[in-house]
């Protein structure tokens, strides 16, 4: 150990230094290592080896240099060694700075460098070692695989550590970037950068006092260029090293592919164990991202930035990190724009599934990503008030916001599912664009809950987003407002919202159509009570299509369903009225309405506007306009409400009517018209398969059917009915439909049409 000699005693150090010289020179091409070396820094100054490959660390003064020692270990090639630090003098105080005049040379070979761990003037356990400057370079610069720094504070450079070439496996530990041993700002321009060749890289570590401090950087914090598979664990970035100390950054972590070189796989928290996550602070591998001017967590370009679309490889995860809060999870410290941001980057997953994966999120826009994020998954996180942080709400704007316009094929869409979100000012969820799932997420508080914008998809715009099991509570705005088309709202509960419970919201610049709230099996329907507003609105152009399926909810400050036509215009859903009664009992309502129409009932527990409590049964009208809907027998005097959707797909207000109470003895009235049966789909007249299928409905709810085919006897059946192994030649089927009182259809839909034989 011929340098940590050298480091005690320099006068024999020097003697032996001359003498391994002087044997080198006389051994031609012999080499002075044997072996892994361990080289102890004996000295601030910044001096070259004297005679580097000697085997010895010594400069012309006799002393032991950081630069010398990289020098001598750049020399022992193939060998794994270590550069530590003389105890005695590298203490953590201000003394133990390494000024230096010029970039340290590239380390070349495998090497640790051991900072050791002291406690600083900062008044925190921190590096034993600063490394200053230089202003207009790298400070530490790498360019070799299983290179480790640890315990290292490294001050005003342009680059603190710069991870270049082949330099897989990287570590660095226990470092502070853009931090001075007394706790101050010494910016960085660039903290930590990895090239492409620094896979598999980890910067920090999952245990305690391990992780980093990069504060105060001027650029970014630690940007990964092209690189794979690094872990991001435990680290402070834009907090001092008591976790709460703002040490802002440009950029607290940026991730960015190149065009020959994909950053995919890498992952910036961890799922904690359950230590960790059963208490408030961020440990256990959690990062402190806050306090950014941009992002806290900026994902930046394609896979390849200007290239031909790829298949997305592996996922970049983020898990239980506290972005824009301080390390107790009590103090907001909001990054600036977004605390994540996602640009165009493919296969990126913000959470997780389970509660040691989520992230606490505070201030600006939470989670935001732009055109083009294939594949995106933002899920189980928590933002905002929701956070349980107080004052944490999120600043103007969303918390989540997706931009799907820029997607180039389908199966790519965003998936937004089970997050809490409190205080979002502006709106809790936007999704733009096309096709997003948007599921089972609990937002409270703040402007909107849930917001689809009107965006432009790629060669599948009638691809609209799946809104399904949310919970939406106490907005300032509407509960959920459509701005876009093809939507389909299921299975949501929206309650105490400020404006209207669900808002479809079109212009004379942008209709708003085809969009579905509510559906026709009990866990479809949508719940809306206590809205300020009406419970469900359409404001819209006239050739708009909204259809309003089964809902219920009470409550409402306005109406159940309310159409509102624009200044000047007309009702939207061409202006379609509600259906009319003819009859309203305590079995049955009938009625007129349009010709193919649906009719769907409702039972109301009161008169009151904006109620509905729960559906009755639905049918399609009579090609003479007639329809019956038959149902449970109801109390005397119980009021029903009925809409009206049309063949198009828009939907009526609500008609409304009250069952009479029944005369003593009075037999119960039967229906004016018998049942009515639809065929929907069949085969054509020409078919040239084995199998037909046939799909039906009738204009009674609660109507069965028999089929028959060529002519057999009538039996029972259900939609859809297929009949395979078919005959070539001419065929028929048959079907009618049954009331619940026995009445038959006397006019079965029927269908001929020929199988034709195969060639």
């Amino acid at each position: 150990m011929l340098s940590g000699q050298a480091g005690r005693r320099p006068g024999w150090a020097l003697v032996a230094g001359l003498i391994a010289l002087a044997c080198l020179f006389s051994s031609g091409s012999a080499s002075a290592f044997s072996g892994p070396e361990v080289f102890e820094v004996n000295s601030t100054a910044d001096e070259a080896d004297a005679a580097p490959g000697s085997g010895g660390c010594l400069t012309a003064a006799g002393k032991c240099t950081l630069r010398a020692a990289i020098e001598e270990s750049n020399e022992n090639l193939g060998e794994l060694d270590t550069i530590e630090f003389d105890e005695n003098l590298f203490d953590g105080q201000p003394g133990s700075t390494i000024a230096l005049a010029t970039s340290l040379p590239k380390i070349v070979d495998r090497t640790t460098i051991e900072g050791h761990f002291c406690q600083t003037p900062a008044g925190a356990r921190g590096p034993c070692v600063e490394v200053k400057g230089p202003g207009g370079g790298p400070a530490i610069s790498v360019e070799s695989e299983l290179v480790t720094i640890e315990g290292i504070a490294v001050t005003d450079a342009k680059v603190g550590i710069d991870v270049l070439g082949a330099s897989s496996e990287f570590v660095a530990a226990r470092d502070w970037l853009g931090v001075a041993l007394d706790g101050s700002a010494a910016p960085d321009e660039t903290g930590i950068f990895l090239g492409p060749g620094a896979g598999e890289s980890r910067i920090g570590s999952e245990g305690a006092e391990f992780g980093n401090v990069l504060g105060n950087s001027t650029a970014v914090a630690l940007e990964i260029e092209g690189s794979r598979k690094v872990r991001v664990l435990g680290n402070y970035v834009g907090v001092g090293p008591d976790g709460s100390t703002p040490a802002p950054n440009g950029v607290g972590i940026r991730l960015v592919s190149t065009a020959e070189h994909r950053a995919e796989a890498n992952s910036i928290g961890t799922r904690v164990g359950p230590t960790a996550a059963a208490t408030p602070q961020c440990d256990g591998g959690c990062n402190v991202i806050a306090g950014s001017l941009g992002p806290g967590i900026e994902i930046a370009g394609k896979v390849f930035e200007g290239a031909a679309p790829v298949e997305p490889g592996e996922p970049t995860t983020m898990r239980a990190n506290y972005v824009g809060l301080d390390a107790t999870g009590s103090i907001p410290m909001p990054n600036g724009l977004a605390g994540i941001e996602v640009a165009e980057a493919p296969m990126v997953t913000i959470g997780g599934t389970r509660e040691a994966e989520a992230n606490r999120i505070a201030g600006g826009g939470a989670a935001v990503a732009g055109e083009g994020a294939a594949n995106l998954t933002v899920r189980g996180n928590r933002i905002g008030t929701a956070a349980g942080v107080a004052g944490a709400g999120v600043s103007p704007g969303a918390g989540i916001a997706v931009d799907s316009q820029g997607l180039e094929r389908r199966g790519q869409e965003a998936v937004i599912d089970a997050n809490r979100i409190g205080g979002a000012s502006g709106a809790a969820i936007v999704q733009e664009g096309p096709g997003a799932l948007i599921s089972h997420n609990l937002v409270t508080g703040g402007g909107v809950g849930i917001r689809t914008a009107e965006g432009v998809g790629l060669g599948f715009e009638e691809r609209g987003n799946l809104i399904e099991g949310n919970t939406i509570e106490a907005t300032g705005g509407d509960g959920i407002l459509l701005q876009n088309n093809f939507n389909v709202l299921t299975g949501n509960a929206v309650s105490s919202a400020g404006g209207a419970g669900i808002h479809v919201e079109g212009s004379a610049s942008n209709e708003v159509t085809e969009n579905l709230i509510g559906g026709d099996d009990p866990g479809a329907e949508n719940a809306i009570s206590g809205s300020g507003g009406d419970a469900i609105a359409v404001t819209d152009v006239a050739n708009s299509h909204t259809e309003i399926a089964r809902n219920h909810g009470s409550g409402n400050g306005g109406l159940f369903i309310h159409l509102i036509a624009l200044p000047g215009g007309k009702l939207p859903n061409k202006g379609i009225e509600p259906p009319g009664f003819t009859a309203a009992t305590s079995t049955f309502a009938a009625g007129t309405a349009e010709p193919l129409s649906t009719v769907r009932v409702f039972r109301k527990a009161s008169a009151a506007a904006g109620e509905v409590e729960s559906f009755l049964g639905q049918a399609v009208v009579d090609g003479s306009g007639h329809w019956r809907v038959g149902y449970g027998e109801l109390p005397p005097g119980t009021v029903v409400a009925a809409t009206q959707t049309g063949f198009a797909g828009g939907t009526s207000q609500l008609a409304i009517a009250a069952t009479p109470a029944a005369p003593p003895g009075a037999a119960p009235r039967v229906s004016p018209t018998p049942p009515q049966t639809f065929l929907l789909h069949g085969p054509r007249r020409r078919w040239h398969h084995r199998t037909a299928r046939f799909r039906f409905a009738s204009s009674e709810s609660t109507a069965t059917f028999q089929c028959r085919f060529d002519h057999r006897p009538f039996r029972s059946c259900h939609s859809p009915r297929a009949y395979r192994h078919l005959r070539p030649g001419r065929q028929v089927f048959e079907v009618r439909a049954v009331a619940a009182d026995g009445e038959v259809d006397p006019t079965p839909a029927r269908r001929r049409f020929t199988v034709l034989r195969r060639r």
